[in-house]
């Protein structure tokens, strides 16, 4: 494990390293690109699930100006998985600032984006124009197999520049753009700088709902909008144009869209169960699914979520369900826990905290990040660590606070 300090950080950039590109060219491209920041006073934060295929980072983090803590990252094993965004939860916990960038996969950062975020430190939320770029001239397939819902580059870097960014971090000089929105139902979409206590206080992102469906980013913002408007709190994001890009790019088939096999086995169970043939399903006939497998006993019914009057009167979508409610669930067999989707449409007041706790037996999904908090309070690097790999299964921190 790697635990290169350089300084007390203001930031924490934190990664889901799930992609392992040819000779892990992506990630020594992304650890370049931070290098080239006018700014070094943060750390990158990196639960792996590649960590023993990464033995290189110990060696190559001597040439960055800036800390690095990469550590091994081992998703919940016994509850089947499709999608993992609990990995951000675990770069959090881990993080020595209050100040978090998500810096995903395939993301690569303007080199004076650390120093615009020092013009806005009193703000606890500051979101990147979700901007894309493609770096190759055919177009990327979606994860329906589909093509990309975007056919060309939407930040003004053309193809030459961008395979130069690609290959050695070098992010083009153009002028960023700075604007300010009243609501946190904005185009960041996943690219932003938030307050730790802040995640903290919504219990970051939420491992129940994420963990079937995608668009983690719509559901905290909804929570996030929720918590300021129950606290009659003002809201005003700087947004800012032009310091982040998503280079588009084909997902993998393994867990977190890796390209290749993780290091541990996940539980894809759900694949001859199940989610067979549930891809293709519009969010309608998914509740209908739901509702006819809860019928039979094939699942059972964990929670459910009143749809709000305001969505079932005003919603003009025939796809979307108006019948039923948002339905927590559990496969009675393979065990899945999953949800509904588009609660933060058709209920968008319904929650704050994220959920905690959801499932039977040993099967759950849902962890109180403050509850994990304290305890890694005065531990070492090596038992934080270890705590983390070993949360999903601790009862303690499956539980609500009293």
């Amino acid at each position: 494990m790697t635990n290169h300090q350089i300084k007390k950080p203001i930031f924490s950039f934190v990664m889901a390293p799930f992609y392992l590109i040819g000779d892990d060219d992506l990630m020594k491209s992304q650890l370049l690109n931070l290098n080239n920041q006018t700014n070094k006073s943060f750390e990158i934060i990196i639960p792996d699930p590649h960590y023993p295929k990464r033995n290189w980072i110990s060696e190559f983090v001597k040439k960055l100006n800036y800390s690095v803590v990469h550590f091994p990252y081992v998703s919940n094993t016994i509850t089947p998985k499709i999608f993992d965004y609990c990995i951000f939860n675990n770069a959090v916990l881990m993080a020595n600032s209050n100040k978090i960038v998500t810096f995903q996969d395939w993301r690569f950062c303007h080199h004076s984006i650390v120093d615009l975020l020092l013009q806005f430190n009193k703000y606890d939320f500051v979101g990147f124009n979700w901007q894309v770029l493609y770096k190759d001239t055919f177009s990327v397939a979606g994860s329906d197999g589909g093509k990309s819902h975007y056919q060309k580059s939407t930040i003004d870097i053309n193809i030459k520049d961008a395979e130069r960014l690609y290959k050695n971090g070098i992010f083009p000089k153009i002028k960023h753009e700075i604007s300010f929105v009243k609501t946190f139902h904005n185009s960041c979409w996943g690219h932003y700088c938030i307050n730790k206590d802040l995640w903290m206080l919504v219990n970051g992102i939420d491992e129940v709902a994420t963990n079937t469906r995608h668009y983690a980013d719509l559901d905290l913002n909804t929570r996030l909008e929720e918590l300021h408007k129950r606290n009659k709190k003002n809201i005003e994001i700087p947004m800012i144009k032009n310091v982040m890009t998503r280079v588009m790019h084909n997902r993998g088939c393994n867990l977190g869209g890796s390209n290749v096999a993780l290091t541990y086995k996940t539980n894809d169970s759900y694949k001859e169960c199940c989610f067979v043939h549930t891809s293709q399903m519009n969010d309608k006939k998914f509740v209908e699914y739901v509702v006819d497998k809860i019928q039979k006993k094939e699942f059972t019914k964990l929670y459910e979520t009143k749809y709000s009057k305001e969505f079932v009167e005003n919603n003009k979508s025939e796809s979307l369900d108006v019948k039923n409610s948002t339905i927590g669930f559990q496969c009675n067999s393979c065990k899945i826990i999953g949800e509904t989707p588009h609660w933060y449409e058709k209920s968008p007041n319904a929650r704050v905290k994220s959920l905690i706790g959801i499932g039977n037996d040993k099967h759950k999904l849902g962890r109180n990040l403050i509850s994990i908090d304290r305890c890694l309070t005065n531990k070492t690097f090596e038992e934080k660590v270890k705590i983390l790999n070993e949360s999903w299964y601790n009862e303690e921190f499956l539980k609500e606070e009293m």
